[in-house]
Formats: structure tokens, sequence, C-alpha cells
């Protein structure tokens, strides 16, 4: 039965209940309200989707004493609320998200709906080439948007930023964290990536040694000291075509004259070099002394003249008289004089004139002349 009251107000109200032999009466009041409910939901701006965070306001006309019930859908975090005023709502994905709002009061209720929209995000991907290398390295940077629809705010990490979608920057030793944030010109949404990686920049190698003398006789060895900073591999090139790579390699020339080294240090890890040489000269070393008396006189103790020496190859030796004869000339590896003519008459005791032309291990002639005396 539909029962319609004229006018708001309290109404007394009462009903039978019959049963077989049983018969109840109920008497009460019935209160019958007129409000006003007339719920809004107030327009907001759209907002982008990374970050997203609404606060709803119900607006419009309703009892202070009202209930409500906010319905987002099911896209939405919380998905409904019975605040009045709920904050910090995110919706899971952009588009466009009914909103609905129910309000109660005494008996009564209405509901209203509105919507909002969220931008739809953009992908920001960068790239940049060579992530690592020597000092000074340049990298090259770009990304997969155009700088017609975005604008860009590049931090480099080292103090320096840029605002193009290709960015080129020389870097010093170092690790440096990059960043860029975009920004969509038409619905002002930024975006925000880094590199999976740091640019990874190390010294450049340094080259450099000495050597254990500035010139070296023949047979010496040569003794290197290594100088070379950031490098993790060395070689060693001689200009006599021997090679090394260990640090401080010692070695002896098998010839005399100009000699070059070189010095590659490496890092082999990151694939940078540099070089340094250095210029010597490898020479023979010979002694040549002759004694200024002999005595040929067959006790086998210094019978014969002849010079004393070291590496060398051959000599020439001549003896003069003093009347300028020349009375002995042979020529070879240790010719010597016994103190006698050619033809073995023994020389008279006096003091005769020597000389000796020799020949160095480096093919090399030298000359050399004196007086030697001959004692009996």
């Amino acid at each position: 039965v539909g029962i319609t009251f004229p006018e708001v107000g309290t109404y007394p109200i009462s009903y039978n209940l019959q049963y077989n032999d049983c018969d109840e009466t109920y008497l009460g009041t019935l209160a019958v309200f007129d409000e006003d409910i007339f719920p809004e939901v107030p327009d907001l701006s759209a907002q982008c989707f990374d970050g997203n965070s609404f606060d709803f306001t119900a607006e419009g006309t309703y009892p202070n004493q009202s209930t409500f019930l906010w319905n987002f859908g099911s896209n939405a975090n919380p998905q409904t609320s019975t605040q009045q005023n709920p904050n910090n709502i995110q919706f899971l994905n952009p588009g466009t998200h009914n909103i609905s709002l129910s309000v109660y009061a005494n008996g009564c209720d209405n509901s209203t709906e509105n919507s909002i929209n969220i931008h739809e995000p953009f992908n920001l991907n960068i790239t940049a080439t060579p992530l690592s290398g020597c000092e000074p390295v340049n990298v090259d940077f770009n990304t997969n948007l155009d700088g017609n629809n975005y604008t860009f705010d590049w931090d480099l990490g080292n103090d320096n930023t840029a605002n193009t979608n290709i960015v080129s920057e020389t870097y010093m030793a170092g690790n440096y964290d990059v960043t860029l944030v975009a920004v969509d010109k038409i619905t002002n949404c930024p975006k925000s990536v880094s590199l999976n990686e740091d640019i990874t920049v190390v010294p450049q190698p340094s080259a450099e040694f000495t050597l254990n003398a500035d010139v070296f006789i023949l047979g010496d060895p040569i003794v290197i000291t290594n100088s070379a900073q950031y490098a993790n591999s060395l070689t060693y090139e001689f200009s006599t075509g021997y090679t090394s790579n260990e640090e401080s390699p010692e070695y002896i020339p098998p010839n005399t004259g100009g000699l070059t080294i070189w010095q590659y240090a490496i890092n082999e890890e990151f694939g940078c070099i540099d070089s340094s040489s250095v210029e010597t000269h490898v020479d023979y070393e010979y002694t040549f002394w002759t004694p200024n008396s002999f005595t040929p006189n067959g006790d086998l103790l210094n019978d014969n003249f002849s010079p004393v020496y070291k590496k060398i190859k051959e000599y020439r030796l001549q003896i003069f008289n003093r009347w300028g004869q020349l009375i002995f000339d042979e020529s070879g590896e240790n010719p010597k004089w016994n103190g006698n003519f050619y033809d073995g008459t023994p020389c008279t005791i006096d003091s005769y004139v020597y000389l000796i032309n020799y020949k160095g291990l480096d093919g090399s002639w030298h000359k050399t002349k004196g007086v030697v005396n001959l004692i009996r």
C-alpha cells in the first residue's frame, strides 16, 4: 500500500495483526522530512599520468548531517571513499575516468557524476656513445623525441647542462651520472630518465722511462726503469728488432751504433695507448797499452814486445831503428817482435820506434806510436 503524506511532520500510525486466535496492534509515529539534496562535483584540471593525485570536494546543497559515498572506478586507488572531501586519489591508467557522488540524509539521497582526464604518458629514452674511454672522451647523446614538441633539460653530470635533444659533451677523468627531463609542450607533462650506467672516463696513459746510462759499451746491459702512469700493460720495441712486455726489462745490444727504444703504455680495458722513445748509442770499449821496454834474453820472461789490448780485432806492428830503418813489420791478431832483424840477427841494446795501426771490433782503425827500449 502506498501512502502519501500531504506535508512535512510527524504522523501517528497503527496497524493490527490477527491470526487464528491472536490479535496484535502496533502503535507508533512516522516522521516525514523535506530535505534539499543536490550534490555537485566541481570540474578538475587534467593531470599528467606520472604522479597523478586528485583532491575531490563535495559541493552543492545537502544537510549538515549528510553521509557521502564516492565511487572513482576500478582503476583508482582507493576505488571508493565515504569522506566528504577525499584527497590523494590516484588513477592507475591514463584517459577519462567517471566519478560519482551519492549524498544521504534522513532517508533521502541524491547522486551526481563528473569525470576527470589524465594525459597519456610518453616514452623517453636516451643513448650515449661511447660510454667509456680515456680522457678526453667526447660523448654524443641522443633521445627518441624531436625538438618541436618537447623541451629538454640535460644534467650532464659535470656541472654542465643542455637544452636540445641532441647533445655532445667532452669529459675528463671521472664517473658521470647523466639525466634528462623532457616536457611535453602541449600537456606540460614531464618525464625523467637516467642513463643505465655512468659515463666512465679514466686518465690517458702516460708513457715515460729512463735508461741506466746515456751511452753504452758493447756487452753492457741496458736497464730500463719504467715511469709510465695509468697503464696496465707495457710493450718495449728496440730498433734491433727485440721486443719485451716486462715492466723494466734488461737488454744487451748485439751491435754497436745508434739504438732507439720505444715504450708503449697501454690501458687494455679501455683501448688507450701512449708512446715515448729514447735514443742512445752503443760503442766499443777497447784498451791498448804498449810497454816501454822488453828483455829478449831467452828466459821466457818479457822476451817479446807487443801491445797489451782488449777488444781489438787485429793490428800491424812496425819497428824502426834510430836511423828510420824498418826492421820489423807484421800484421795479424797478435804479432810480436822478438828483438831481431828480419834475418834473425839480434838487435843491439838501444831505443827503437814502434808504429801500430789497430782495428777495433767495430771496424774502425786507430794509430799509435812510441819508443821501446831493448835491454839484454
